[in-house]
């Protein structure tokens, strides 16, 4: 085996690994990066097809991501082929693993929302009584929270809600279409807050590790990034018990190598990160590890049509525009068997609806189309890493 000491290893490139990457260097810390996928080039890779060229006509391959709901064939090649590398689960439990591998890990393809947390999660037992306590609060990320904001260029509306936090934004100013107005004030009457979306902005169309974060790091000359290393073990110093370095695999030559680092940082994700510490048994004494993992809930929502938006008559003003319902539930008062809350993406478009939410084929599908052009309005719920939900588990905020 050919063996390499480094001062800090970062296991994964996404969001979090980025941030490390970027925060240590810039105070002139060596780094070493592996991710187990390719270097991206945009660019020079992307290929613009009509759908009708494609094979599948713009759908994905049959089998190929069966629980990708995203995938399309525009896309299928950004997520691990499910084909080529399986995972399971117990029956009647099935779990949506949506991985990528390739540097920048799924920074390019997440949704950009970019809530704080309130204590309302981090003291949750303090205001519900169930489950534990984190072992931090608000105030003590607030700075950190701010810091991150400016670096991803968060917009958002200042609104004073102790339950949806206010940030370092880019104050969002533009109005309400008509159809979100309508819904502002219908969630007025019934006492539910209708806020503006919080969202990285970013740059150049792009709010990723790889634009906004490892450049910075890059441009340190102190961040060595080693792609396609798929790391298979963390080692451990016999000495010290402390994490010492890393076992990892070559994607193309299958070559195995090992790594020695006095640091060693896993940022592979929430799923990637518990299973690479499972299998290298270690970080387990409690037996907790793999448990109180927190998923985003896939496709619960709603979508309706705007009736004075038909027919052509969607412009913008008319609708367009997105909003969001931050937590409302449970807050001051008490839900009969229900514990904490939810939170709800609002979105209404000027573009065309989507096919599937409609019973039709064929030249009277078209038709239908045409008809509801512009007049989309959609409800999400988010309760995953872009909601307000339970204590444990928590996945990346940024």
């Amino acid at each position: 085996m050919a063996e390499k000491k480094v001062d800090v290893l970062i296991i994964g490139s996404g969001h979090t690994g980025g941030m490390a990457a970027k925060i240590l260097t810039e105070k002139g810390i060596s780094c070493t990066m592996l991710d187990a996928g390719p270097m991206l080039n945009f660019e020079r890779d992307r290929t613009l097809k009509p759908a009708n060229q494609l094979p599948f006509r713009g759908l994905d391959a049959p089998g190929r991501h069966p629980h990708i709901f995203q995938s399309s064939e525009f896309s299928a090649n950004q997520w691990i082929d499910e084909k080529v590398i399986p995972y399971n689960y117990p029956a009647g439990q099935q779990y949506n693993w949506v991985r990528v591998r390739s540097v920048g890990g799924r920074s390019p393809f997440w949704g950009r929302q970019s809530f704080r947390l309130s204590d309302y999660e981090f003291k949750c037992k303090d205001h519900d009584g169930f489950g534990e306590n984190w072992p931090i609060s608000y105030k003590d990320l607030e700075s950190f929270y701010s810091r991150v904001e400016g670096i991803f260029r968060v917009q958002g509306h200042t609104d004073g809600l102790p339950q949806y936090p206010d940030g370092n934004f880019i104050e969002d100013k533009v109005p309400w279409s008509n159809a979100m107005q309508r819904f502002v004030d219908a969630g007025k009457k019934m006492g539910v807050p209708v806020t503006k979306p919080r969202s990285a902005l970013g740059t150049g169309g792009l709010a990723a590790s790889i634009n906004l974060l490892i450049p910075d790091a890059v441009a340190t000359g102190k961040l060595t990034t080693i792609p396609n290393s798929i790391v298979r073990k963390i080692t451990v110093d016999k000495h010290t018990g402390l994490a010492d370095g890393v076992i990892f695999i070559d994607r193309h030559s299958y070559r195995e190598m090992t790594i020695k680092a006095r640091v060693v940082i896993v940022a592979a994700g929430t799923l990637e990160t518990t299973r690479l510490l499972m299998i290298s048994e270690i970080a387990n004494s409690s037996g907790v590890l793999g448990h109180h993992l927190c998923d985003q809930i896939y496709g619960a929502g709603i979508a309706a049509s705007v009736p004075e938006a038909r027919g052509g008559k969607g412009k913008r003003g008319v609708t367009g525009g997105g909003a969001l319902i931050p937590r409302f539930r449970n807050l001051e008062t008490k839900t009969p068997g229900y514990l904490r809350g939810f939170a709800v993406n609002v979105s209404s478009s000027t573009g065309p609806m989507d096919a599937r939410w409609f019973t039709e084929y064929g030249s009277s599908l078209e038709k239908k189309l045409d008809e509801y052009y512009g007049s989309g309005f959609t409800t999400n719920i988010s309760e995953g890493y872009g909601g307000h939900h339970r204590c444990h588990g928590r996945s990346r905020r940024f």
